[in-house]
């Protein structure tokens, strides 16, 4: 018996049992997930750590798999309009809020600083914004298909 629920968790889990929602709870999905987003993308955007980047990289990579996967009712998925919006404009908002949370990120005040927090949000938004069609068609792969982290310039 335990075995068989064991598989059904393992089976519920996987991206074969794949479901659709309302509207709404795709929105707070992908809005819950947008923050560790937006926070590791603050992190290997503003801070030169290369100790942590590609331990990052990866975690924004899964997050954004997740968001890929959700699927709206009647197997339609969001528009780039909505993922924009989800992403970016729910959670970062402006300049004022993205610099707000910049500032609370005390732990990384001690790393050398490689952008100014105006190039920082102008990137972010840039980033978002080609993200937002990928996954709206389904081809989303890597995060680093959008920027060279390794630059910065």
């Amino acid at each position: 018996m335990r075995i068989l629920e064991l598989l059904g968790e393992k089976i519920a889990k996987s991206s074969i049992f794949e479901m659709a929602f309302d509207r709404k709870d795709v929105e707070a999905k992908i809005t819950s997930l947008s923050e560790p987003i937006t926070e590791h993308l603050i992190k290997v955007l503003k801070w030169e750590d290369d100790t942590d980047k590609h331990k990052h990289l990866r975690d924004i990579d899964g997050w954004l798999y997740k968001v890929q996967r959700l699927k709206l009712r009647k197997n339609r998925k969001p528009t780039s309009h909505e993922y924009f919006e989800w992403l970016f404009t729910d959670v970062v908002q402006d300049e004022i809020t993205l610099n707000r949370w910049i500032k609370g990120m005390h732990q990384y005040s001690t790393l050398p600083v490689s952008r100014e927090d105006q190039e920082v949000f102008d990137i972010i938004k840039a980033i978002y914004y080609k993200v937002s069609f990928d996954l709206e068609t389904n081809s989303f792969d890597t995060i680093t298909n959008y920027y060279n982290f390794e630059s910065k310039e």
